[in-house]
């Protein structure tokens, strides 16, 4: 069976568990008490969607400043693509990495060039990872604190040692030079170098990523901006609690965040940790003496600002991704065209008229 195939078999099995789930816990918390609480956050709602806008706009800035000045795009455009990229990421079935891929070509498109925009995604995405380690590990200690129950300090510092072990691994390989790695593996087990383009666009990437690295203060920077992006969707979830009625400490909102952010990222194959993220705040949030349909609905409420933020994006997405696809169907026959004597279309009309009668 190809790999692709087993893959995508992989994917659709993990979806069915997913949905399975989800239909589980919502028949379990009762559906008409979800409802209920639901209706009675009422306009709260609307406040809770557009506070995330925020943790948007920190997250933008985490990958706007490792890009070096004199390459970087307008933060409005890199907002716009990250907006894409995060809605790709939330509903499409492409596990997280997804929208990493989008925003990469999406921001190599606009005059970056694909070998500085992956090298700048790759970058952010490794500091994401390394941040919320540390947002994972204080809402461990802030369960802890909760709950007075000390074996979730003791199993999440294993967690953590070995999430660090792995992000200092690909880390290091960063440095190393990825594509220096795989070309070594290619010639080794297919007797080729993988080509002169592969090796000539490889070297480009190796070659931005360490320059991205050696720029220690835009790293620190980014790093910084990644932990307030984590630290905003805590406050996300603060907001949530406070529209279904359940004024909490911001205690409660950071633990239930990094839990279950936590989870998310442990189970990424499940396309938009559908069932998990559910899963999740019903599990935590009943340690943190939360109702079971007051987690399902903060859960929901969760979903409800994907669906704001990701179907737009989507929309989006598809737009530009339509444009770009009809100038590469044009271009040819414009020079298809031209190649065949066909008048030049910036010739003036006396002259395309010679041309068409010759």
């Amino acid at each position: 069976m190809p790999a692709s195939r087993k893959l995508y078999i992989a994917v659709i099995t993990a979806a069915l568990v997913g949905v399975t789930l989800f239909i589980a816990l919502l028949l379990r918390s009762s559906i008409h008490e979800v409802s209920s609480a639901i209706r009675a956050a009422g306009r709260a709602i609307a406040i809770v969607v557009a506070f995330h806008i925020v943790p948007l706009a920190t997250n933008t800035l985490a990958w706007w400043v490792l890009f070096p000045r004199e390459k970087r795009l307008p933060y409005r455009s890199l907002l716009w693509i990250r907006w894409i990229g995060e809605s790709v990421s939330a509903l499409m079935p492409a596990t997280t990495v997804g929208g990493e891929f989008v925003r990469a070509r999406l921001a190599g498109k606009r005059c970056v060039g694909y070998s500085e925009s992956t090298a700048t995604v790759i970058a952010d995405m490794t500091l994401g990872i390394g941040s919320q380690i540390i947002f994972t590990l204080a809402g461990l200690f802030f369960l802890t604190r909760l709950t007075g129950r000390g074996d979730f300090a003791r199993q999440g510092i294993v967690g953590a040692a070995i999430a660090i072990g792995a992000v200092g691994g690909f880390l290091a390989v960063q440095r190393f030079g990825i594509f220096r790695i795989a070309r070594g593996l290619m010639s080794t087990f297919f007797k080729t170098d993988g080509g002169s383009a592969l090796r000539v666009q490889g070297e480009a990437l190796d070659r931005e990523l360490r320059a991205i690295y050696a720029r220690r203060r835009s790293i620190a920077t980014s790093f910084g901006w990644s932990l307030v992006t984590w630290v905003a969707g805590a406050g996300e979830v603060w907001l949530s609690l406070w529209a279904l009625g359940l004024p909490m400490g911001f205690e409660h909102a950071f633990v239930l965040e990094s839990t279950c952010q936590g989870v998310r990222a442990v189970m990424f194959l499940i396309p938009g940790a559908l069932g998990v993220q559910e899963g999740g705040f019903v599990v935590v949030g009943g340690m943190l003496g939360i109702p079971a349909e007051t987690a399902m609905a903060l859960a929901l409420l969760r979903r409800a600002r994907e669906l704001a933020f990701g179907i737009p994006g989507l929309i989006a997405w598809q737009l530009i991704e339509g444009r770009w696809l009809l100038r590469a169907s044009v271009q040819p026959l414009d020079n298809a065209d031209l190649a065949s004597g066909a008048p030049d279309a910036t010739a003036s009309s006396p002259q395309r008229a010679s041309a068409l009668r010759s």
